[in-house]
């Protein structure tokens, strides 16, 4: 206890990698130290750098006990950082009023009752999920409290934790509010603050949209719907199958009506969903036209293989009641000759002296016509 109590001109310490436990007041109003990093697993009794005002920051490496008050009105520390497992204890960082940033690690962390009250530089806190236990009036009165991250883990908020941050407004949740009901219990009565602040969950699709066939000059309506507090949306389309995507203006509601024409006539459509934290797209739908002939979306691509490999062509196209055909030409296209059995969107060839520089090309038909796609040789 009280080792080196009133130190006043203790610049520097220098801790190796072993374990250490230091008593009640061991460094007690030693106001000249800066920085203090503790590279093993620590122990630190109560008051032990109590009025420490000249402490700007504090690394923890391995597990921690923090005692009660242990940095009790280290007015001048503004950050520190855990890393192991962690037990802050009551009042551990009372009155450290220029505080502005905390760095939870992956360890189980246990924040006790008025572990950090009246740090007011405090702006964001973002609780990692090793954090099981958040104590009474752990941040009470941290004035300058604007944002709360938290986990999507096991956790207790008990009263009063976030009593008196007057300026918090937004609580963002890594997870869903499914997952909030599940594994967050909060003391409802006296945590106002959290509870009132705008909360921002983990952006996710509940309702994606659907592929739809619709008449030629009939509309097409396409609907979204997104979890995750306030969202808004983007929609946007394609027009070779989802290779280029191009935004849409003014489309910005979660549903989106399209026309259908000739035009739109296998287009791809989908939404971008946008809260305050998270962005997510949704899965592509089709538009396909009935009433009108087939279109071709994506032409089939010229290949070279190895002789005894294969390749696959394939054609994308758009339009209702559609069959297909493959055709190859071995004079580069004076004649050709229909293939047997190959009657689906992609075909498989292997290549060999044979079939090297053959042409092939797809005929696409249906009730309302035809359309033959580009050649392309192997």
């Amino acid at each position: 206890d009280h080792a080196f109590y009133g130190c006043t001109e203790l610049e520097s310490i220098s801790f190796g990698n072993g374990s250490i436990s230091l008593d009640r007041y061991a460094f007690c109003d030693c106001t000249a130290l800066t920085s203090i990093a503790f590279q093993g697993d620590t122990s630190i009794g109560e008051y032990a750098f109590i009025n420490c005002t000249g402490l700007s920051s504090i690394a923890f490496q391995g597990n921690t006990n923090l005692g009660d008050r242990a940095f009790c009105n280290c007015t001048g520390l503004s950050s520190i950082a855990f890393q192991g497992d962690t037990n802050i204890g009551d009042h551990a960082f009372y009155g450290c009023t220029e505080l502005e940033s905390i760095s939870f690690g992956n360890g189980a962390i246990t924040i006790d009752n008025y572990a950090f009250n009246g740090c007011t530089g405090l702006s964001e806190i973002i609780i990692s999920d090793g954090v099981t236990r958040i104590g009474e009036y752990a941040f009470y009165n941290c004035t300058g409290l604007k944002s709360v991250t938290l986990p999507n883990s096991k956790m207790n908020v008990d009263g009063f934790a976030f009593y008196g941050c007057s300026a918090l407004t937004d609580v963002y949740y890594i997870g869903t509010p499914t997952d909030r009901d599940n594994n967050l219990t909060i003391e409802e009565s006296s945590n106002g603050p959290l509870l009132n602040a705008t909360w921002h969950y983990e952006l996710a699709f509940t309702t994606q949209p659907k592929s739809v066939t619709v008449a030629n000059g009939k509309t097409a309506t396409f609907k979204v719907v997104a979890k995750g507090g306030t969202v808004s949306y983007q929609w946007y389309y394609s027009k070779d199958n989802g290779a280029k995507w191009t935004k849409m203006s003014g489309k910005t509601s979660a549903s989106l009506s399209v026309k259908a024409s000739t035009t739109t006539n296998g287009y791809l459509y989908r939404c971008v969903a946008k809260n305050a934290k998270y962005t997510e797209t949704s899965k592509n739908a089709k538009l396909t036209v009935s009433g009108v002939k087939p279109k071709i979306v994506v032409q089939p691509k010229a290949a070279t293989v190895a002789s005894g490999k294969s390749n696959t062509f394939k054609v994308v196209a758009a339009g209702s009641g559609l069959k297909y055909q493959w055709y190859y030409s071995k004079d580069n296209g004076t004649k050709w000759t229909k293939m047997s059995g190959k009657t689906s969107a992609s075909l498989k060839i292997k290549g060999s002296a044979t079939t090297n520089g053959y042409l092939y090309r797809c005929k696409i038909t249906n009730t309302k016509g035809s359309v033959t796609s580009k050649s392309v040789k192997l």
